[in-house]
């Protein structure tokens, strides 16, 4: 049975939108020609399954995912995972762990960026960056993910993505913490490090390192940081990888940096979730669900800024 559809070009014909292209796939990427459908002698679309360019030179028909080829006729790859000593219970030929409707595998490459304290990775943070950051410390009081001063071969470079290791961090408390204080201080503990990582130093870190209440970060803020003047120079200071936090007493969140892609796995290895960080959000920590200004809110998830009446301050590195 066909498991993907993809359209491509639909734009306006005279009255109604057009199907220019459409294609339907097994699940290991090969093609059911029968069932596809391309319109336009000007339309060469290479970009197909998976969104990866076609390869047709010598008639190999091969994907290129960038770390290296894949042949969708019989769901390998053509050449062995540059990170194979990583995942020595599977073959380096392997294909999405040979389960391709649950999984994906968007570069040919074992990821690991985010490594929980036993070592095992724990989330991958699209961020261009080869960093490797491991959980650290006793409990929900103290940890951090830390850099480790190490680089895995993932194609991107050997340096340190602030941006980043915030993405990081702050997915990690959305499905981990229930404490506002205690995830805007897991949080700023792992900025202090990539930017120390970067030789760099954040003035008033202190205040969000430690393990102060809400109205304690909230107070500290206040006294020692002058407040963004709105919500929009807010974002414009996240998205330069500055920490953003937002305080009103009773409670505390911080802001997303940039838009990342976002890769969870299981202590197996196994991804569970895919999904993207948008960058000038709210990163909501509760015990329990409280309203916003949109609506009802959710317990641990990335919300609109506008978020109860927080003042803004920005922390960053120099």
């Amino acid at each position: 049975m066909p498991t993907g559809c993809q359209i491509k070009n639909q734009y306006a014909a005279p009255g109604l939108p057009q199907v220019m292209e459409y294609q339907h796939y097994y699940p290991f990427g090969m093609q059911l020609e029968a069932l596809g459908y391309t319109s336009g002698a000007d339309l060469k679309n290479n970009y197909l399954y998976n969104g990866k360019e076609l390869q047709e030179d010598y008639g190999l028909n091969w994907y290129d995912y960038g770390a290296r080829m894949y042949d969708p006729v019989i769901g390998r790859w053509t050449t062995v995972d540059p990170l194979a000593e990583k995942g020595r219970r599977w073959s380096p030929y392997n294909y999405a762990l040979n389960n391709p409707i649950r999984f994906i595998d968007p570069d040919g490459m074992e990821m690991t960026d985010f490594l929980d304290k036993d070592g095992n990775k724990t989330l991958h943070v699209e961020d261009g960056s080869n960093a490797v950051f491991k959980l650290t410390g006793n409990d929900k009081t103290d940890e951090y993910f830390k850099f480790t001063g190490e680089y895995s071969n993932q194609g991107g470079k050997n340096e340190v993505s602030v941006e980043g290791a915030v993405a990081g961090a702050q997915d990690y408390v959305t499905n981990n913490y229930d404490k506002c204080n205690q995830s805007v201080n897991f949080v700023g503990r792992t900025y202090e490090s990539a930017t120390e990582a970067q030789g760099k130093t954040v003035d008033n870190i202190e205040i969000v390192n430690g393990n102060s209440l809400a109205r304690g970060i909230t107070n500290d803020l206040a006294s020692k940081v002058t407040a963004e003047k709105s919500v929009a120079s807010a974002q414009e200071s996240a998205g330069k990888g500055n920490l953003v936090v937002g305080a009103n007493g009773g409670h505390v969140v911080t802001m997303t940096t940039k838009t990342f892609d976002v890769t969870r796995y299981n202590t197996s290895g196994s991804i569970i979730e895919n999904k993207q960080i948008i960058g000038g959000k709210t990163t909501n920590v509760n015990g329990s669900p409280r309203p916003t200004n949109i609506g009802p809110g959710k317990l641990n998830s990335f919300q609109n800024p506008n978020y109860s009446g927080m003042i803004w301050y920005s922390l960053p590195a120099k």
